[in-house]
């Protein structure tokens, strides 16, 4: 239907933004990965994807059109919708998607808040052999990869939006984060860092 837009950031919300495109708002929804790497007033191209409901049509938005389509494979697997697809897409990046799948990495694919056991390997049954045939092996940096602060990622995410912070501001905290600190020091300095702003 609208294949990407391109406007002025006017707004930022805790799970949408609004894009001024030739004076028409469009609120367009966003992974909170991406709209932790936005500013108000910088100009963005957003490649979106609409959804209709019986009640409502969205806008969802993606920075990088290849997490538009994983998103739209996300929501094919069963019993994924929206909201839990642009969660996953929140925390991992296309890459770390592809890999874990294809690699049958159940255990990081739980650590994902929102993704439990039965869920992950319906995403492993599910989207492999289609991963495979289109993008092959994949190859992530065993940095970007590490199960360790992986784990510890997705634990503070939780500890932060338990504490009632938007996942917008925890992404953008967490860009500058040493991960090999605990998962305690990480929180403390989470905190510190957030009272300030």
């Amino acid at each position: 239907m609208i294949s990407f837009v391109k406007g002025e950031v006017a707004s930022i919300e805790v799970d949408h933004l609004v894009l001024d495109h030739q004076d028409l708002g469009y609120k367009i929804f966003l992974s909170a990965k991406d709209l932790g790497s936005v500013e108000i007033g910088e100009t963005l191209r957003l490649f979106t994807e609409t959804i209709v409901r019986e009640d409502e049509i969205s806008l969802y938005g993606f920075i990088d059109p290849k997490e538009r389509m994983l998103f739209n494979r996300l929501r094919s697997v069963t019993s994924v919708g929206t909201k839990t697809a642009l969660g996953i897409l929140s925390v991992l990046s296309g890459n770390e998607l592809i890999e874990m799948i294809v690699n049958e990495n159940a255990d990081l694919l739980v650590r994902v808040p929102g993704i439990g056991k039965k869920t992950a390997g319906r995403l492993i049954l599910e989207l492999k052999d289609p991963f495979l045939k289109e993008f092959g092996a994949v190859d992530v940096t065993t940095e970007e990869m590490s199960k360790e602060s992986f784990g510890k990622d997705a634990e503070l995410r939780e500890a932060l939006l338990s504490l009632g912070y938007s996942s917008a501001e925890i992404t953008k905290l967490i860009k500058d984060l040493d991960f090999s600190l605990s998962i305690e020091e990480l929180i403390r300095l989470s905190l510190s860092k957030l009272a300030r702003w």
